[in-house]
C-alpha cells in the first residue's frame, strides 16, 4: 500500500502532462513552454551554454543571479517542430523537448548523447513559506549514461573523487567549501543556481539536485570538447580568474600566530641567513590587540607599532606580508560603531564577543572597505586572509551547526539567511576585491578564504581546506579534496602544509616537530604543497618554519629544501600555466580525467592529478620511517549509530559535572571535540558541565579494535552493557580498551564524561585491525598509476615508462612520485631566493622526447594589472619529436622592464637516444634575441 502511493501522484503527473497541449512561444534566446502546470524557459548564453528555468504557471521568471554575470544571448537556433518533441539547433548543440512530460535531452552536433533530464521523475516545485516569504522547494532529477564519472560541487573531506552512487549535502562548513558545478567526462557541466541548503543525489534511480527555497528551477547546461572547455564555459558565466602577482606563487610562511613587528622580522632574517627560498609571511589574528577590538583592520601600537615602515622593511627583504581580517567586529572598533549606526550588524553573537556585518548590504561592503584601506592597504599590507568567511558564529566544523547559527540571522540585505544560505563568502570577498581594483592597480589583489561558492574565482581569492588535523588519512583526503575543487571551476586552492591541529581534533602528534613521526608526515605534506596552486603552511601548537628543522632533524631538512628550491625552479613553468587560467580558463591542478577521460582507469582515481600540463603528482599519504603514534584515529560517523539508528551518536549536556540539569539534546556525528576555542551547542557553559553519548559501534571488519577516549577530565565508559573505562575525576588522559568485534554487529556502548576548568577535549577513537595489520612493517614503496599516454618520465631519474600502467618504487623521505608526461617543453628557472630576483644565470627549457609538445612562456611586470592592457611577453616553445627540432618562436610583446635577449639552456631528454647521463641525449646552451630560431637534436 506504501509503494502504491508513491505511485500514484507519478502516473498522475504521466497522463496529465500528455493530456495537455504543448504550448510555446519563441524569442532571440530561446524559447518558453508550458507543460502539466509548469513553465519551463530554455534560453541561450552562448552555442554551447544553455539557462533552464522553471516556475508555476501563473508565477514570473526571476533574472537576478549572485553568481552567474553573463547575460543571455541571441543565438542563431533551429526549431524542428515534430508531433512528440521540438528540438532546438545550433552549430554546437541541440536539444531535444518532449512534449509529452517537457523533459529535455541534451545532444551535441551529431545527436550524440550528452544527458537528459529524467523521462519519468518529473521536477517539482512545492509551495513553502520560509522566513514570511512565498517561495519553492524544488528538486530536479536528471539521467546520466551508466560509464561517465562526475566531480567538482567543491571541496569535500570525504576522501572522495568520482561522486557516482554519492550523495552531498551542500551547505557550507569548516574544511567544506560548495562550488555547485558538477563537470563529467562526458564533457559537460551543471551548474545549479541556488544559495539554499540543497542536496546532490546520483543512484541508479537518478541524478539529482534539490533545494529547500527557490524563486524557481534554475540550472545551467554547459558543453565543452572537453572539461576544459566546459570549465570555460563556466567562467564566462561567472567570471574571469584574474592573475596573482609572480610572488604569491612563491613560498608562504604563516603560523596561529606571531605577536610582534619584532618576530615577524625575527623570521624573514632566519630565511634569509640560511638561504632558504620565501615570498610571503602571513600575520594572523590578534594584531589588532584586545578582543573588544576584533578585526577592527588597525594595528595595535604596543607590539605593531609604526606599521608602514615596518613593513617597508619587510618589502626590503624581497618579503610580502598577509594579514587576517574577519567579517566580525569588536565592539570597541571603529568600524563596528559604524556598521552599528547604519544597522548593518546581524543580531547574532559570535564566539569572539563581536558582530557579522551585513556583506550583502553594497553600503556594508563600502564601510568594511574603507577600514581595510585606511589601517591596512595605507599601510603596505599586500594580501588579506578573510577568514571565518561561512560565515562563522559559533562553531563550523558541523554542516549542520553552521547552518542553525546562519538561520538565527534571519534577515540579510538580500532576503532571508535561508534563502542566501552559502553565498556569504562570494559576496564579502567580492567587496574587497572590486573596492581594491578601485583602490589600486599597482598592485595584484589576494584574498585567502576559507569558504567559497561559484563565481568566486572573480575575485581574486583563494580557498584553503580549513583547519584540518594532523594524520595520514586526513593528508590523503587533502588530494580529493583539492582536485575536486579546481575542477569545479575555482583554480586556485591551498591546504594548511602540516595540518592546523597536530594534536587534539583528530591530530595525533602532542609532540609537534619534536616527535620524528611529525617530521615525517610534515616533509610529505610540504612536498604535496610544493606542487599545490599556492605553497603556503600554517598551523598551532608547534613552529612551522623550514629553519626550525635544521638542527632538530638534519634529513628531513635537506628533503624540504629539496622540494621548496624545485618549486623555486618550476615558477617559470607556474608562472606561465596561471596566465593560461586568466587568458583561456585553464586548470591547474587537475584531475586525472581531465586529460585522460578516455582512460577509465583514472575515473575513481582520488590521490593523483596533474599539475599543468606536464607534471603527474601522487603526494606520499603513508608513513614509511616512523610508526605513528599511539592517538588511535576517531571513530568515523558512519560506524556509530544512535539508538534510533541515524548515524551518530545521541548525546545530552547537562549542567554540573553530574547531570543536574538537561541544556541540550541532539545528534553528534562524530565524538571528536577540542571545545577550548569554542563549538559547544548554544546554552552549555564551557566550564562545568557534563554530557552522556548514547548509541552503538558497528565495526567494518572482524577482530580486535583498540578504543581510546582521550578526556582532559572524567570519563566512564560501558561497552556492550559492561563498564570498561571508570576514570570520574580531573585530569587529562587518553584510557584505552580493547575488543575482539564482529563485522557488522551493533554493539552498545554509552560514554559519560564531565568538564571541570578548562581545556574540553572529548574524543573517541579505535585502532583497527586494518590499522594494526599496516603497522606490522613500514615499506617504503608506494604505487603510482601511469595514464594512457605516449610514455612518462620519473621526473628524479629520467626513466622512462609506457602508460597504463601501476608502477611501484622505492621512495625515500626526499622523493615523492613526479612523473612527466612525454611531450613536454618546461621552463626550468635558476635557484633564486625569491620570486622576482634577478639573475644572469640561464632558463633551462627541458624537453621530455616521444611525443610532439608545445609550451608557451609568459612574463609580465610581475604585480600589477598592465597584463589587462596586454602589457606582458610570450614566446611559443614548439618540438617536433619525429624530427627532433625545437622551435623558438618570437617575443610577442613588450612591457616596462622587458629584456628581450635571454640565454636557454636547451636539454633534451630522450629514452630513445642514451647519452652519458640516463636518457638525457643532448644540451645546448643559445643566446635568443627575441626572433624565431630552430634548434636540431638530429
Amino acid at each position: 500500500m506504501k509503494n502504491l502511493f508513491k505511485i500514484i501522484p507519478l502516473l498522475f503527473l504521466i497522463w496529465s502532462c500528455s493530456s495537455n497541449q504543448f504550448k510555446y512561444t519563441e524569442s532571440p534566446s530561446g524559447i518558453v513552454f508550458s507543460c502539466n502546470g509548469i513553465k519551463k524557459r530554455v534560453e541561450f548564453y552562448g552555442e554551447n551554454i544553455l539557462r533552464v528555468s522553471v516556475v508555476g504557471i501563473d508565477r514570473l521568471f526571476k533574472d537576478s543571479s549572485l553568481v552567474v554575470i553573463a547575460n543571455s544571448k541571441r543565438t542563431d537556433f533551429l526549431t524542428e517542430d515534430n508531433p512528440d518533441h521540438l528540438i532546438l539547433k545550433t552549430r554546437g548543440m541541440n536539444v531535444k523537448i518532449d512534449k509529452n512530460n517537457g523533459a529535455l535531452v541534451f545532444l551535441d552536433s551529431l545527436n550524440r548523447i550528452y544527458f537528459s533530464e529524467h523521462p519519468v521523475k518529473l521536477p517539482t516545485l512545492k509551495d513553502t513559506l520560509i522566513a514570511d516569504e512565498h517561495q519553492y522547494s524544488i528538486f530536479q532529477p536528471f539521467q546520466i549514461t551508466d560509464g561517465e564519472g562526475i566531480y567538482g560541487l567543491g571541496q569535500f573531506q570525504n576522501g572522495f573523487m568520482n561522486y557516482r552512487n554519492k550523495d552531498l549535502e551542500l551547505v557550507q562548513a569548516n574544511k567544506i567549501s560548495i562550488v555547485p558545478l558538477l563537470v563529467s567526462t562526458n564533457n559537460y557541466g551543471i551548474l545549479w543556481d541556488n544559495y539554499s541548503h540543497s542536496e546532490f543525489h546520483d543512484g541508479e534511480d537518478c541524478t539529482s539536485f534539490s533545494s529547500e527555497i527557490a524563486d524557481q528551477i534554475d540550472y545551467y547546461f554547459i558543453a565543452g570538447d572537453n572539461m576544459d572547455g566546459v570549465i570555460s564555459g563556466y567562467r564566462k558565466l561567472t567570471g574571469k580568474a584574474p592573475m596573482f602577482s609572480k610572488k604569491a606563487f612563491g613560498y608562504w610562511q604563516s603560523k596561529e600566530r606571531y605577536k610582534s613587528f619584532a618576530e615577524l622580522h625575527d623570521v624573514v632574517k632566519k630565511y634569509r641567513e640560511n638561504n632558504i627560498p620565501i615570498d610571503n609571511i602571513v600575520q594572523d589574528w590578534r594584531y589588532w590587540g584586545d578582543g573588544k577590538y576584533w578585526s577592527s583592520m588597525y594595528f595595535e601600537p604596543e607590539f605593531y607599532s609604526n606599521p608602514e615602515q615596518n613593513i617597508k622593511e619587510l618589502h626590503g627583504q624581497h618579503v610580502d606580508l598577509m594579514v587576517s581580517i574577519w567579517p566580525c567586529l569588536g565592539d570597541k572598533s571603529e568600524i563596528f560603531q559604524e556598521m552599528e549606526t547604519n544597522g548593518f550588524l546581524y543580531n547574532q553573537n559570535h564566539w569572539c564577543g563581536g558582530k557579522v556585518y551585513d556583506a550583502y548590504s553594497p553600503k556594508a561592503r563600502e564601510i568594511y572597505w574603507k577600514h581595510i584601506q585606511k589601517g591596512l592597504a595605507e599601510k603596505g599590507v599586500d594580501a588579506f586572509w578573510m577568514d571565518g568567511t561561512e560565515p562563522e558564529f559559533s562553531s563550523t566544523d558541523d554542516q549542520e551547526v553552521t547552518e542553525k547559527e546562519i538561520l538565527k540571522v534571519g534577515k540579510t540585505h538580500a532576503g532571508s539567511a535561508a534563502k542566501y544560505l552559502n553565498t556569504y563568502s562570494l559576496v564579502t570577498t567580492d567587496g574587497v576585491y572590486r573596492q581594491h581594483r578601485k583602490y589600486t592597480d599597482k598592485k595584484r589583489a589576494f584574498i585567502l578564504t576559507r569558504s567559497a561558492w561559484a563565481g568566486q574565482q572573480r575575485n581574486g581569492a583563494v580557498s584553503w581546506s580549513g583547519d584540518v588535523s594532523a594524520n595520514y588519512s586526513n593528508l590523503k583526503k587533502q588530494v580529493a579534496a583539492g582536485i575536486n575543487f579546481c575542477m569545479a571551476g575555482i583554480p586556485y586552492w591551498t591546504h594548511d602544509i602540516g595540518a592546523f591541529f597536530p594534536t587534539g581534533r583528530g591530530g595525533m602528534y602532542p609532540k609537534g616537530i619534536e616527535d620524528p613521526a611529525y617530521r615525517e608526515l610534515y616533509v610529505r605534506w610540504f612536498q604535496f604543497g610544493a606542487f599545490s596552486p599556492i605553497f603556503r603552511s600554517h598551523g598551532t601548537g608547534t613552529p612551522r618554519e623550514v629553519w626550525q628543522f635544521k638542527n632538530r632533524d638534519p634529513k628531513m631538512y635537506e628533503a624540504l629544501l629539496k622540494s621548496l628550491k624545485l618549486r623555486y625552479r618550476l615558477l617559470p613553468y607556474i608562472y606561465s600555466e596561471t596566465w593560461q587560467i586568466t587568458s583561456n580558463d585553464y586548470t591547474l591542478m587537475r584531475g586525472l580525467p581531465m586529460d585522460f577521460a578516455e582512460d577509465e582507469n583514472t575515473r575513481e582515481i582520488a590521490d593523483e592529478y596533474m599539475f599543468g600540463q606536464s607534471f603527474l603528482v601522487k603526494p606520499v599519504t603513508k608513513n614509511m620511517y616512523y610508526e605513528i603514534p599511539s592517538l588511535p584515529d576517531a571513530v568515523p560517523a558512519e560506524n556509530l549509530q544512535t539508538p534510533d539508528n541515524k548515524p551518530g551518536m545521541q548525546v545530552t549536556f547537562f549542567e554540573g559535572k553530574e547531570f543536574e540539569k538537561e541544556l541540550y539534546q541532539g545528534v553528534d556525528k562524530g565524538i571528536n571535540h577540542n571545545w577550548g576555542g569554542g563549538g559547544l551547542p548554544q546554552g552549555v557553559p564551557e566550564t562545568n558541565f557534563s554530557a552522556r553519548w548514547e548509541g552503538s559501534v558497528i565495526a567494518d571488519e572482524s577482530g580486535i579494535h583498540k578504543f581510546g577516549f582521550t578526556s582532559d577530565d572524567g570519563v566512564r565508559i560501558w561497552f556492550n552493557k559492561k563498564l570498561v573505562v571508570d576514570e570520574w575525576k580531573s585530569g587529562s588522559s587518553t584510557y584505552y580498551f580493547s575488543k575482539d568485534l564482529e563485522k557488522g554487529k551493533k554493539y552498545p556502548v554509552k560514554i559519560e564524561y564531565f568538564q571541570g576548568k578548562g581545556g574540553a577535549i572529548a574524543r573517541l577513537g579505535w585502532f583497527t585491525p586494518a590499522y594494526a595489520r599496516n603497522q606490522k612493517a613500514l615499506s617504503k614503496f608506494d604505487s603510482v598509476y601511469l595514464p594512457q599516454s605516449k610514455g612518462w618520465y620519473d621526473f628524479w631519474t629520467n626513466e622512462f615508462y609506457t602508460g597504463q600502467q601501476t608502477v611501484s618504487k622505492e621512495y625515500p623521505i626526499d622523493i615523492f612520485p613526479l612523473f612527466v608526461k612525454a611531450g613536454s617543453v618546461i621552463p626550468y628557472g635558476p635557484e633564486v631566493q625569491y620570486a622576482d630576483e634577478k639573475t644572469d644565470n640561464p632558463m633551462e627549457i627541458r624537453i621530455y622526447a616521444g611525443d610532439n609538445g608545445a609550451f608557451t612562456f609568459y612574463e609580465d611586470e610581475g604585480n600589477n594589472y598592465n597584463y589587462e592592457d596586454e602589457k606582458y611577453n610570450t614566446i611559443e616553445f614548439r618540438w617536433n619529436d619525429d624530427k627532433k627540432l625545437l622551435t623558438i618562436g618570437e617575443s610577442s610583446g613588450n612591457f616596462e622592464g622587458f629584456i628581450k635577449e635571454k640565454r636557454f639552456k636547451i636539454v633534451l631528454i630522450d629514452s630513445t637516444q642514451q647519452g652519458e647521463d640516463k636518457n638525457i641525449k643532448a644540451q645546448k646552451e643559445i643566446f635568443y634575441v627575441g626572433e624565431s630560431m630552430e634548434i636540431n637534436f638530429n
